[in-house]
Formats: C-alpha cells, sequence, structure tokens
C-alpha cells in the first residue's frame, strides 16, 4: 500500500446513505505528463472572421483521487442488499479501506480511505469554431454577429485500479454524465451565438447559449425493477436516463461613464428556464446548468 498522510473527509452518498469518505495524500505521486497536438485555420475576408483548430492531448500520470463508486461497487457489486464479496482474499487489501460497526456489510458501513493517485491514461480531442461578421453604419454604430462551439470527439479513459482490483473499467466520457467517474459530465457540444450593438460609449450584448444532451452512465439507477410502489411491485423510472439540452440567454447593457466610470446591467437566463432534470441531490446538473432562473446584476466599476 503507496504510503499517505490524511488530507480531508467529506460526505457523499453512498448505497442509498451519506457516510464519511477521506481523501488522503500519497508521497509516492509522480509528476504528471502529457503529449498535445494542434493544428488550425484563421480565417478573414471583410467583415468576416473566422477560425477552426482541432486538439488533441494524450496524458499519463494525471493525479485523481481513487473512484469511491467503483470500490464500492467491487466490494458491494449488489449494493445495499445480496450477496457481498466482504472476506475475499482477493480483496483483503481493498477491503482494508473501509470501517465499519461491526461485521463487513454494507448497511455497517461508515467510513471509506481514498486517496491520491496517479491515474490511468487518458486521450481527448474535439474541434473549435469560432467565427463573427460585423456591418457599420448601423443606426451610428457596429453590429456584430457571432458564435463559437465547441464538439469533443473523444475523452476516453483507461481503466484503473485500486489495491490490484479493477474498480473502474475503460469508458467513454463523452455524451456521458459520468457520476462516481474520474470524469465531468460531458456533453458532445457546447456553444454559444451573439449579437452585439456597439454606439459610442453603449454597448449591448445578447448571448444564446447551448449545451447538448447527454445520457446518465448508471445503469442501476433504471433497471429493471430498481424501485418500488407503495405495494412493493417493482417499477422502473426511466427519467433522468437522458438529460435533455440546456438553452439559456443572456443579455449586457454596458455604458461607459465620466471619470472612468462603467456601468453594467445584465440579466441572465433571460427566459427564465429550468434546468433539465438529471437524478442529482439538486434534480439538475450544476456543471452544465443552473437552477437560479433569471437573474438580474447591477454593477459599477471605477479605473484609477
Amino acid at each position: 500500500m503507496q504510503t499517505s498522510t490524511r488530507a480531508g473527509v467529506s460526505l457523499q452518498s453512498i448505497l442509498g446513505t451519506f457516510r464519511a469518505v477521506e481523501q488522503a495524500g500519497n508521497a509516492d505521486l509522480q509528476p504528471e505528463s502529457a503529449v498535445t497536438y494542434n493544428a488550425g485555420a484563421i480565417f478573414e475576408r471583410g467583415a468576416f472572421r473566422g477560425s477552426i483548430d482541432y486538439y488533441r492531448f494524450d496524458l499519463k500520470d494525471q493525479i485523481v483521487t481513487e473512484p469511491v463508486g467503483g470500490m464500492v461497487s467491487a466490494l458491494f457489486p449488489n449494493g445495499a442488499t445480496g450477496a457481498n464479496r466482504c472476506g475475499d482474499p482477493a480483496l483483503a487489501a481493498l477491503e482494508a479501506r473501509f470501517q465499519f460497526t461491526g461485521a463487513c456489510s454494507a448497511a455497517n458501513l461508515t467510513r471509506i480511505r481514498t486517496q491520491y493517485v496517479n491515474g490511468s491514461e487518458l486521450s481527448t480531442s474535439g474541434v473549435d469554431v469560432l467565427a463573427s461578421y460585423e456591418f457599420e453604419d448601423v443606426f451610428g454604430g457596429s453590429l456584430t454577429f457571432g458564435g463559437s462551439a465547441t464538439w469533443v470527439l473523444e475523452y476516453a479513459v483507461e481503466a484503473q485500479s485500486v489495491e490490484g482490483i479493477v474498480v473502474a473499467p475503460a469508458f467513454e466520457a463523452v455524451g456521458n454524465l459520468n457520476y462516481q467517474r474520474n470524469a465531468y459530465p460531458l456533453p458532445e457540444i457546447k456553444g454559444q451565438i451573439f449579437g452585439q450593438f456597439e454606439r459610442g460609449p453603449h454597448n449591448l450584448r445578447v448571448t444564446v447559449n447551448y449545451v447538448d444532451g447527454y445520457e446518465d452512465n448508471r445503469d442501476s439507477q433504471f433497471a429493471a425493477g430498481a424501485y418500488r410502489d407503495e405495494f412493493n411491485n417493482p417499477i422502473t423510472i426511466l427519467a433522468g436516463q437522458h438529460i435533455d439540452a440546456w438553452i439559456s440567454a443572456n443579455a449586457t447593457y454596458r455604458v461607459e461613464l465620466p471619470k472612468d466610470l462603467t456601468l453594467t446591467a445584465s440579466v441572465e437566463n433571460l427566459t427564465n428556464e429550468d434546468p433539465p432534470f438529471a437524478r442529482l441531490d439538486l434534480s439538475y446538473d450544476p456543471f452544465t446548468a443552473s437552477g437560479l432562473g433569471r437573474t438580474f446584476k447591477l454593477g459599477i466599476r471605477k479605473r484609477f
């Protein structure tokens, strides 16, 4: 087992109950390394400007925390009920990472110890696109339309082991929520389009943001009979298996005032859109959407 020092403790929902999860340091960590590739082109003609870029990153020894969900699934493959692998000699070192109030069982689980490690290899690639067109002499000012988008082609993560046991099989993160994986929610496409009017000290910009839909990767949440009704009959609930696309709009007005003052007023989530439902604690994914609804902001800045 690698030498470690305590770093912190958090509460995480595990097997339907919040349990303590310790994240420890690791004196044996090695530096991360990466090989990166990038190729692109820039276009300019008259009032049009555009660019397209392809990128690829191959990362090795990335510093990550061990996947709690995978560790739990390895020891308790049937979840909170059914047979477990407590006492299996092949999992003895992994079982030592768990603390129980009594015998090894899902009901007695109180704490799990994880640590920072050099994780599995990761390869990711994608395309970034940017374009804009400016119209001059529009109502005494300039009017610009444009947009940008990122299309993630690949985010492949190799299998990861803890104490010699594979706890996270290799997976493709693109288009998935990646719950309890060493990857963030990763919609395939994100982008925005904007319109901007500028005249003298005045600037008005409206932006429409788009986040592609994606899938919840947890099979157990949506398996037939995973839940029961009030009569204890098995039922299947598929809500949240697909997380819908998220479209929102923002508007910002900025004016330059005398004495180096700048006044800014903005409205975020202009149309007061609800975030798409996800099977998470907040009932939506805070990495890709906002639950605040329509929000007003007012600011003033003084330059000295």
